[in-house]
């Protein structure tokens, strides 16, 4: 039904505002505050957004994105072959869709990011299960991960190149290099929060290494 907010009789509706404002900072699916009397107080509801306004909200911002590129154009601010109008990328996208070389490059592309990214989700479980386990690891490679995370993958295409050529294995070299840091970390900062009562009761279990990692820590995340 919603989250229910209690104010008292003849609060300002200013308050009432400045509360709906800050909630929506936190969660935008919220809308307006609806009041409603219940004795001698006021019961303000926060009721959810219906599945319209959330549609609408998100095709006027698609629309005014596309407004300002138009914007851009018509006011010349880069050539028209670096920045062409929305029309007519829209109408040489429907071209290309119609062609099966399109269609193919797009498996391609797909393949490439599914496999890609399992790999990296495999490798930085390791790493980042490894790093959390072992603090002597943590100490010689922990900011190191933390440093690649960091770096743009477009930096790693000329060491790719250079370790792989330009092949399958590049492109997925850059793919897994650019993912897995953030997979690592991302495991370790939630090894760290998991409740120490938990590992306690976990050890009490007698769940030891892969065990522990299996049926209490990654379940936790």
């Amino acid at each position: 039904g919603g989250v229910s907010i209690v104010a008292r009789s003849g609060a300002p509706a200013a308050a009432l505002h400045t509360i709906q404002r800050e909630l929506q900072a936190i969660d935008p699916n919220v809308s307006l505050l609806r009041p409603r009397l219940v004795g001698d107080q006021i019961d303000t509801v926060l009721m959810p957004q219906r599945f319209g306004t959330r549609l609408f909200t998100i095709f006027s911002s698609i629309a005014l994105v596309i407004a300002a590129w138009q914007a851009a154009v018509l006011a010349e601010l880069r050539p028209i072959y670096v920045l062409p109008a929305p029309l007519t990328v829209f109408g040489s996208l429907s071209d290309l869709a119609v062609d099966g070389e399109f269609w193919d490059a797009v498996t391609l592309t797909m393949t490439r990011a599914v496999i890609g990214f399992a790999l990296a989700v495999a490798i930085g479980t390791l790493i980042g299960a490894a790093v959390a386990r072992f603090l002597p690891l943590r100490a010689a490679i922990g900011s190191l991960i933390t440093g690649l995370q960091t770096m743009p993958s477009i930096m790693w295409f000329p060491f790719a190149i250079l370790l792989f050529q330009i092949s399958e294995s590049a492109i997925m070299f850059v793919v897994v290099i650019g993912a897995a840091p953030s997979v690592a970390n991302g495991l370790i900062s939630g090894i760290d929060y998991v409740p120490r009562t938990w590992l306690r009761v976990g050890k009490v279990l007698g769940m030891t290494g892969v065990s522990k990692y299996r049926h209490l820590i990654l379940p936790a995340l």
